[in-house]
């Protein structure tokens, strides 16, 4: 409180002046005797010096004393004449105890004690400052996290004339190496603090999120975090898709926290765009959307899937179009389909993928979707399937969009497609219509000259769907012959080898 506070040493003693790259500590306020405050204030002091000469552990009492004042409401002088001169100056071990001592002062003030205007408007500085001179006051260490972290507690406070400016530079801090655990941090810190801002649009607090910030919101989350996104989830590299895992995760939160009006009237829900990296982002935040139970239409959940299932049937894994975020979002297809996928739109499923095999050829991603498809088809069927089983449960958390994994993975399931689907179809009742669009695949694959190892897969999904129900017993017994004849002539070749 104020009451502890004395004169400021400046007016008896005449002021000294203050350097905007050196902490002036005779011009603090000088805190009456006998307080606590005075002894903390004397110990800062004390130490202050010997963090200046580098003195050994220094550091570690200074940010110790920072985190004691935390808890008090200081006056607006320390603002001007400690933290912004202490962000300039200290080494980045003391930043973020300087970071954390701003936002306690922002976030936690006793307005009837003290208004903290100096306070808001060093916070107001630094949000907009621009990511190279963001790092440089913040440091490089956990400093840059802790202020954007806690965006939600001091946004509100700020004029709402600088969300924009605010919510945009703070947002191209973030996206600088993304990759790198320090952005990954400050990235997951600032979506969480908007989730944070959203929930609050319907809550009667102080603090209420106005019309005005919840539309700049919006506007930021959809465009320029969106845009980083699109590029970054096509063109990126393994680390790069392993860091955005997480990011990606509490973009979702915010997008949750959206009516499917707004998503659909900034077109995130459209896959008809030229550009692929935004088909691709919007692809992968739809299969997440329907993994959270977003959409309470009836029926609507089904069509958003059949939808993205289209889209990605018509790709093909190319330079451009990375292979690894292309079987990132098979998996997550899968997960969606798990949770949301009804019997007709399984056949819808499987119709749009043999289709795509037809017209296309053997498109590698096509066929690992359905892989990963049939094998949780399998799973809900009771199929005795090791490799269902293992995708299945794998499916209930996040370890497979792991891209070390995701690749073993589905070579894994591909392996075992024939049985899955062929078990599939028979407990839905569908292996006739399976065995008649894998017979027009093979038919038109034989033509064109595929690969043996291909032809390979379709003629055993062929063994393990056709019955003598729906087919001939001579055509039955010919196919059979014709893989037992490859497989002992495989044998015979590895026997010769050795």
């Amino acid at each position: 409180p104020e009451s502890v506070f004395g004169r400021s040493v400046a007016s008896s003693t005449g002021p000294k002046k203050p350097t905007e790259d050196k902490v002036c500590m005779d011009n603090l306020p000088v805190a009456h005797d006998e307080t606590l405050l005075k002894a903390l204030m004397v110990c800062v002091r004390e130490v202050w010096g010997r963090v200046n000469s580098k003195t050994d552990c220094a550091s570690a009492d200074l940010a110790r004393l920072l985190a004691c004042l935390e808890t008090l409401s200081l006056p607006n002088e320390f603002a001007r004449l400690f933290v912004e001169p202490a962000l300039s100056t200290c080494i980045d071990e003391v930043k973020p105890a300087c970071v954390s001592l701003l936002i306690s002062q922002v976030s936690g003030r006793r307005r009837a004690v003290f208004d903290g205007r100096d306070f808001l408007k060093l916070t107001n500085r630094i949000a907009l400052l621009d990511p190279s001179s963001f790092r440089s006051t913040m440091g490089y260490g956990s400093g840059p996290g802790i202020f954007i972290s806690a965006l939600h507690t001091y946004l509100p406070r700020l004029s709402s004339e600088n969300t924009e400016s605010i919510l945009t530079s703070l947002w191209e801090s973030c996206e600088e190496g993304i990759d790198t655990k320090t952005a990954d941090s400050c990235a997951v810190g600032y979506l969480s603090s908007l989730s944070s801002l959203l929930e609050t649009r319907h809550k009667k607090e102080a603090l209420r999120l106005s019309p005005r910030t919840y539309t700049v919101i919006v506007q930021v989350l959809l465009r320029p975090v969106f845009s980083t996104f699109s590029k970054l989830a096509s063109g990126g590299t393994e680390e790069t898709l392993a860091a955005m895992h997480s990011i990606e995760k509490s973009y979702i939160d915010c997008l949750t926290q959206l009516d499917a009006a707004v998503l659909e009237e900034n077109q995130m829900l459209v896959l008809s765009s030229d550009d692929y990296h935004m088909n691709l982002s919007r692809a992968i935040y739809i299969v997440d959307l329907l993994s959270r139970h977003y959409f309470e239409e009836q029926g609507r959940s089904s069509k958003e899937l059949l939808k993205v299932i289209a889209w990605f049937a018509n790709q093909r894994s190319s330079p451009s179009n990375n292979e690894a975020s292309l079987r990132q979002l098979a998996v997550r297809i899968s997960m969606a389909a798990a949770i949301s996928e009804s019997s007709e739109s399984k056949k819808d499923s499987m119709s749009l993928l043999f289709e795509a095999l037809l017209v296309r050829g053997p498109v590698t991603c096509c066929l690992e979707l359905m892989g990963m498809l049939a094998s949780t088809w399998t799973n809900r069927c009771n199929a005795e399937s090791s490799s269902s089983e293992l995708y299945f449960r794998g499916t209930r958390g996040d370890s497979l969009l792991l891209p070390t994994l995701m690749k073993d993975v589905s070579n894994l399931l591909l392996k075992d497609l024939p049985f899955n689907i062929g078990a599939y179809g028979r407990y839905a009742e569908v292996q006739g219509l399976i065995a008649n669009s894998v017979l027009r695949i093979f038919k038109t694959w034989s033509v064109q000259g595929v690969s043996e190892e291909e032809l390979s897969l379709i003629e055993n999904i062929l063994v393990c769907c056709r019955t003598l129900e729906h087919n001939n017993e001579e055509n039955l017994a010919s196919l059979v012959v014709s893989r037992l004849s490859t497989f002992q002539s495989a044998t015979t070749t590895v026997f010769t080898q050795d």
